[in-house]
């Protein structure tokens, strides 16, 4: 027994394999013990790689690398670029928007004008042949009335009315230059008269009369102020008749006539209510000498020539 195991031992041991093996391969001690019954096929022992030893050394994490002040301006004008180009995307979307809102625009306007015309069209379609004909008339009749050379009395009754009852007039009590000139002292005497008999009238009552010029023409205008701006007739254009009397004393008038249509102009005289009317007791009583201003005529001064001043050489071929 004893040689059977020194020869087994020196087989094992003079055996270069498997202490080559032994030297090449690290088995762990098992916690164990190793058990015949554990592998089923001793015959082909399972080779395990030698583990290597586990390296102590830790890899250092390097900090990334900082930019050079080249790429940083590289990077910087990447970004400028991108920048611009968005911008002027947006600017041509925007231009386009535009363009398009202004398009709608001009198509709702159309659109309107033609709604427009289109009820014209149908309005005139519905109206009648006798609205047609009333239409015409009235447009005959408006025609007819503008009359630029009227006549004295067509002009007084555009003025004043047609179809007035006057008991009472005024007429003048003095003389007037013709022409007048202007920037000249102008007086103008009144009296009131009965229209039938002729005779003066003196009333109790207050009446107040305005002076006013009017232009030659049918509709008239009234002439307020001159080519200047300034007023037409200086001096009081509104005075009271008392006892059947009125003076307008130091009249001017600042506007030549050439500047109006036929060279002349018309100049009234209409008497109005005083602005206390009806706070006397006359005015509610009447009585005898009262004259109420409805039942007095207006005057109007025909064709009234207003000149510029008198020059020199005028004044001595006169003398």
């Amino acid at each position: 027994g004893d040689d059977q195991s020194t020869d087994v031992g020196s087989e094992v041991s003079s055996n270069p394999t498997l202490e080559e093996s032994r030297q090449s391969i690290f088995i762990p001690t098992p916690t164990r013990i190793f058990k015949p019954s554990d592998c089923q096929d001793l015959s082909n022992p399972i080779r395990i790689p030698r583990l290597e030893s586990k390296s102590t050394h830790v890899q250092e994490i390097k900090a990334p690398a900082r930019r050079q002040p080249n790429q940083n301006k590289i990077f910087e004008e990447v970004q400028r670029q991108r920048i611009l180009k968005l911008m002027s995307e947006n600017t041509l979307i925007l231009n386009s928007i535009i363009s398009s809102s202004d398009a709608s625009t001009k198509k709702i306007t159309n659109a309107i004008a033609e709604l427009k015309s289109f009820k014209t069209e149908c309005n005139e379609s519905n109206m009648s042949q006798l609205e047609k004909i009333e239409h015409l008339k009235e447009q005959k009749k408006c025609s007819k009335e503008f009359d630029p050379n009227p006549t004295s009395v067509g002009l007084f009754n555009h003025l004043f009315g047609v179809g007035q009852v006057f008991k009472y007039g005024l007429v003048l009590d003095c003389s007037i230059p013709e022409p007048i000139f202007r920037e000249r002292n102008l007086v103008l005497k009144l009296k009131l008269v009965n229209l039938v008999t002729g005779e003066k009238i003196q009333n109790t009552n207050k009446v107040v009369l305005h002076l006013s010029m009017h232009t030659w023409e049918v509709p008239s205008s009234p002439i307020l102020r001159n080519k200047s701006g300034n007023k037409a007739i200086m001096g009081d254009t509104e005075i009271e008749m008392t006892n059947g009397e009125a003076n307008f004393d130091r009249l001017q008038i600042n506007e030549v006539t050439s500047k109006f249509i036929h060279g002349y102009v018309a100049m009234t005289i209409v008497p109005s209510k005083p602005c206390n009317y009806g706070t006397s007791l006359v005015d509610h009583q009447g009585g005898n000498g009262y004259v109420h201003y409805e039942d007095i005529k207006p005057l109007m001064l025909e064709k009234v020539v207003v000149k510029s001043k008198k020059k020199n050489n005028q004044k001595k071929a006169m003398e």
